[in-house]
Order: C-alpha cells, then sequence, then structure tokens
C-alpha cells in the first residue's frame, strides 16, 4: 500500500526558486535561525520513489522561523539534483516545494558533494545548530548487498550508493567529508543521522569524532519509508531551542512509534543515538577488555566464543550489539577474573556514550551500538586490514583482539 501511494506522487515546482524566506529582505544577510536540518537524499537508485514521500511529510510542517529545512534532491527518474528549501503545503502526494539551485547531474556517491551541500547550506541557511542526515542506502563500516527497497546498499562502501555512477561513500570518506565540513562551517555538527540501515556502529562513529556531538543512527535494517519527517518536525519546530540530545530523542521516540502503531507500517526497527564526546573513553575501555580477552586461557576463549553467537546480531551477522555481548561475557563462565572488571568498564562507558535506544520487540536485547565480531576467520581476514586503519580500530587494537580469540579456520 506504501509503495502505491508512492508511485502515485507528483513531483512540481521545476523552475528556480527564492531563499524561501530566510532573508530579512533582498539585501540582507540570511536569519540566523535555531536550526538548519540538511538532508542529503540520494534517490539516484531503488529508493527513488521514497525521495518524494519524505519531502511529502516534510512539506506537512515545512521551514518556519526558527527551523530550515534543505534538501539536495537526487532523483534516479528525473536524472537531476536539486537543491530545494522546504515549505507547508497540505497536498501529500505533489511536492511543491521549489527549488533553489537546480544542478543538473551530480554524483551522489562522492563524499565531496556532500561536503558541498553542508557548506552551502550552512553558508545560505545559518543556525545555531545543524542537523545532517544522509538519506540513503546503508551498510554500516562494510560493503555487502542490496535488500529490496530497505535501505541496505548494494557493493556499497558503505552507505550513499548511487546507480547512475556506479560510486558510494566509504565509512573513512564520510568521515572526511564530515570532518572537512565542520571545519569550514566553524563548528561540530550538532547531530550527524543516517537515514540508511545498519549504520549504528561503533566503527562508523569513530570516523566523525571531534566533528559531531550527537550521532543518530539504526542498527538493523531501516523499512524503504525511513524516518517519520512529519510527526518529528513537529516537535522539533514546537520547540526549536531544543538542543541536539533532546531533538535526537525526539526523532527516535516518533520513529519507534510509526512502526509500532502502523502510521508507517508494521515493521520491527531500531534507531539508537551516541554522544560522540564521550567515544574516546569508550573505545579505551574496549581496548582494555580485547587486551585481557587476547590473554585468556584457551578454554575461556572458547567460552567467548558462546558468548558471540549468543549475543545479538542484525542482518549481516558480523555486525554484533556491544552492550549484549557484554551481558553474554559476564554469563560465559569466566566471571572473577580479570575480564570482569574489563567489561563493568565498558558497560558504563556504553551507558555514558548512548542517549538514547529505541527498539521494538523483535529487538528487545539490543542495546544501541553495534561492533565488528565475525564468527570465521575467513570474515575476519576479508576485512580485518582495513579495519586496522578505521580510527576506532587503530584506537581499541580490536583486530588484535579477534584474531586471537577466532578459531584458526
Amino acid at each position: 500500500l506504501k509503495n502505491a501511494t508512492i508511485m502515485g506522487m507528483v513531483v512540481s515546482g521545476l523552475v528556480m526558486g527564492t531563499m524561501g524566506g530566510n532573508f530579512a529582505n533582498a539585501d540582507s544577510q540570511p536569519v540566523k535561525k535555531e536550526w538548519t536540518l540538511l538532508v542529503f537524499m540520494n534517490g539516484n537508485n531503488n529508493l527513488d520513489d521514497f525521495g518524494a514521500y519524505d519531502l511529502n511529510e516534510m512539506e506537512k510542517v515545512g521551514s518556519t522561523d526558527q527551523v530550515n529545512v534543505v534538501v539536495q534532491w537526487a532523483s534516479l527518474a528525473t536524472n537531476n539534483v536539486k537543491r530545494m528549501y522546504v515549505t507547508k503545503d497540505d497536498d501529500d502526494q505533489t511536492v511543491t516545494s521549489l527549488p533553489v539551485q537546480e544542478m543538473g547531474a551530480v554524483d551522489m556517491g562522492s563524499y565531496q558533494a556532500l561536503t558541498d551541500f553542508i557548506k552551502w547550506g550552512a553558508e545560505k541557511y545559518p543556525a545555531k545548530r545543524y542537523f545532517v542526515d544522509v538519506w540513503d542506502h546503508g551498510s554500516g563500516w562494510h560493503a555487502r548487498k542490496r535488500l529490496g527497497v530497505a535501505r541496505s546498499g548494494f557493493n556499497a562502501l558503505d552507505i550513499s550508493l548511487d546507480d547512475n555512477t556506479g560510486n558510494s561513500i566509504t565509512t573513512e570518506q564520510l568521515g572526511k567529508s564530515i570532518k572537512d565540513a565542520a571545519k569550514a562551517i566553524g563548528q561540530k555538527i550538532d547531530i550527524y543521522g543516517s537515514d540508511a540501515c545498519l549504520m549504528a556502529m561503533a566503527e562508523v562513529a569513530g570516523e566523525m569524532k571531534g566533528a559531531v556531538n550527537i550521532f543518530l543512527v539504526a542498527q538493523e535494517l531501516e523499512p524503504g519509508p525511513g524516518w517519520p519527517y512529519d510527526t518529528f518536525l513537529a516537535r522539533l519546530t514546537a520547540k526549536p531551542v531544543a538542543d541536539a540530545k533532546e531533538a535526537s530523542k525526539m526523532l527516535f521516540e516518533e520513529f519507534v512509534i510509526s512502526y509500532q502503531q502502523g502510521s508507517q507500517g508494521d515493521e520491527e526497527v531500531t534507531l539508537s543515538a551516541f554522544d560522540l564526546n564521550s567515544l574516546d573513553a569508550l573505545a579505551t575501555t574496549v581496548k582494555t577488555l580485547g587486551e585481557k580477552l587476547t590473554a585468556l586461557p584457551a578454554g575461556d576463549k572458547t567460552k567467548i566464543l558462546t558468548a558471540i553467537a549468543s549475543s545479538q546480531k542484525f542482518y549481516y551477522s558480523d555486525y554484533v550489539d556491544l552492550g549484549d555481548f557484554l551481558k553474554n561475557v559476564e554469563k560465559s563462565g569466566i566471571a572473577g577474573t580479570s575480564v570482569s572488571s574489563a567489561v563493568t568498564s565498558v558497560k558504563g562507558a556504553l551507558a555514558t556514550t548512548m542517549v538514547s535506544n529505541g527498539v521494538t520487540n523483535a529487538y528487545a536485547a539490543a542495546q544501541g551500538m553495534s561492533i565488528w565480531i565475525p564468527a570465521s576467520r575467513n570474515t575476519y581476514k576479508k576485512h580485518s586490514e582495513r579495519y586496522k586503519g578505521l580510527e576506532f580500530g587503530k584506537a581499541t587494537n580490536w583486530a588484535a583482539t579477534l584474531n586471537a580469540i577466532l578459531p584458526a579456520i
């Protein structure tokens, strides 16, 4: 039913528009508002129809005198990219917001395109706080396969797959893009979010550390409709002075409700928010835990493998919930060793890092953050060298831990 509705939508407003009321008059500087939401909407793939769907959700509220809603929208159907200032309308079938800039063909799989959009958006629509949303397919920190119209990528390294070019943005490039943008605008991004699958990983977050305050992402697959932009924006515009933690909580609450109560379908979902200012402390505790696990005798390492097997996993089985893994290590029968205190330290640091965690029933064990724990030596070998170069990998030496505890074959 959702797809049938989406396919019937009409896209309008193909002529150049104005800055959507962001200026006091033609000669004045942009008005600095409370929030600017910058949505990098890559519809150059099989999610294209959901672009119009989500834009119509945004238009139910639109930009206000305190909140800018700005979108760079790529559509596979039109082979065109346009930047839009989203305005309110009462038509949930037609995108009526006028383009601010027609861009023609743009590679939405380029990290530089993302950086350029954020810099442009902050210049044209300045605010006290910025929320950057990368809307598309996602595959966590490493590439896998596309899953129908779920927001999971096809050979996407590792988000924002552009079918026109075959390019996508790697985890490392995503971190560079956000860091470059934060430096250019002179402040951290208050919220970075991925309206995409599988991105709630310590490894992805680690690439943005120092450039982002709150990291808002899903551990599991996201349904095609993605976030409920209408109900989220209704809450944000009603309280535009909300800080990043409060605004992220608004979204995760509305997201879970929308899939529990059926306004976006009946789906099992996850969404969580990390405070990246606490990520260094978490990495330090994970490193210590890794050292303790590495030093275990062979018999206890077998118990750790049992703990891994019992832990909450997501569509890709090497993406494991960190909190549930810690719980299962505690239950593994090696309590009383030096591992026990290390687990306690990681649990405390994880609790400090986790701002909010929303799940439906199927993911009741999920505590909000995934970490890479492959169950096989072959999977480890496939990705371990790249992993060692990730910021989280370097800070924790986690690849060495995995190498020590995984079976030889």
